[in-house]
């Protein structure tokens, strides 16, 4: 891994962004920094905003995709489902 430059290197562990973890966890973080932003400073607080809406945007976009897959997935199952049981003569028992 790189080593971080700038504010990331010299900031106190507790005001850093997670290195890893889920979007939850860094929507959480972010969310935390925002309400100890100073209101004095409303571009901070926007840019905090913009970056929550990025991080939520990308994960709603990759769940979309997900749900797109499953339901090609779903419909190929079944059209072949249905290809197999006109095949199939159905034999009493």
């Amino acid at each position: 891994m790189a080593e971080e430059s700038g504010p990331e290197k010299y900031a106190p562990s507790n005001r850093r962004a997670p290195e890893k973890g889920s979007d939850a966890e860094r929507i959480a973080f972010l969310r935390q920094q925002q309400s100890q932003a100073n209101p004095a400073n409303p571009s901070a607080a926007q840019e905090l905003n913009a970056a929550v809406r990025r991080v939520a945007t990308t994960s709603l976009e990759e769940i979309d995709r997900v749900i797109r897959a499953l339901e090609g997935v779903r419909d190929m199952i079944r059209n072949e489902g249905e290809r197999v049981s006109l095949r199939s003569p159905v034999t009493p028992a």
